[in-house]
């Protein structure tokens, strides 16, 4: 009999292990984590209609130092409306958007009901896109304007280049001004694009301007040295 209780103490032991390991109730905070988990995983943009009218959404458009935002398809420049990424301005509450995936309209040709085309594509496939454009943008010959009239888009405001450098305090004051007044611009560095330095040079011998500071810009045709708010506004609109 003393030989047997050894054994029996094993199998107590056992018995005890189970009850302690396998009937332990579930952790309702382990469930909650998970489900939080599952809540939080990044989901890929709705693609919303877009229309002439459509309001709420930020419209960016060109790639590196040609760049630029609008509020409004007709403020999107005709050369940029192949593939226009689309920000809407309202989020849906408690929801995590992919920062891999956009949204991205084709703006050319709106379709019988009014709306255009948009999907959702990675963020490296928008970024080579813009890229591809860029170049065949950059092998384009400069036209130059003579007339601001003949320029303005179907909001009467003419079209806005500002040539600019990374490092410009007043280029970004003017950026923002721009941004606030929902003036639709293209950014070009001429630090950072050969293209966009030669261009300028180009216009501001036609102009028979010289020097060599910024921001400047071409409203319409029309070269403007420095940020002047008033004068800014007023040529955008096509004001005298």
């Amino acid at each position: 009999m003393k030989t047997l209780r050894p054994i029996r103490l094993s199998f107590l032991a056992c018995v005890i292990a189970v009850f302690a390991f396998a009937c332990q109730p579930a952790d309702p905070s382990r469930a909650d984590t998970t489900a939080d988990a599952q809540s939080d995983t990044p989901t890929l943009p709705d693609v919303v209609e877009i229309t002439d009218d459509t309001e709420n959404v930020l419209f960016s458009f060109g790639h590196g130092a040609q760049r630029g935002q609008a509020s409004s398809v007709a403020d999107v420049p005709e050369e940029f409306r192949s593939m226009v990424r689309a920000t809407p301005l309202t989020h849906r509450q408690n929801r995590r958007i992919s920062t891999q995936h956009i949204l991205v309209y084709d703006l050319r040709q709106a379709g019988a009901d009014g709306t255009y085309p948009g999907r959702v594509i990675t963020r490296s496939e928008f970024e080579s896109h813009l890229a591809s454009a860029r170049k065949k943008r950059q092998k384009q010959p400069i036209v130059e304007s003579n007339s601001r009239g003949d320029d303005q888009n179907k909001t009467g405001i003419s079209p806005v280049i500002m040539y600019s450098t990374s490092w410009c305090g007043y280029c970004r004051k003017a950026r923002q001004f721009m941004e606030r007044k929902k003036i639709a611009f293209i950014e070009k560095d001429i630090e950072k694009d050969t293209a966009a330095a030669q261009e300028l040079a180009q216009k501001k011998s036609a102009a028979g301007q010289r020097g060599g500071g910024v921001p400047v810009f071409d409203i319409g045709g029309q070269l403007v040295q420095g940020f002047d708010k008033s004068a800014l506004l007023r040529l955008a609109k096509g004001t005298p």
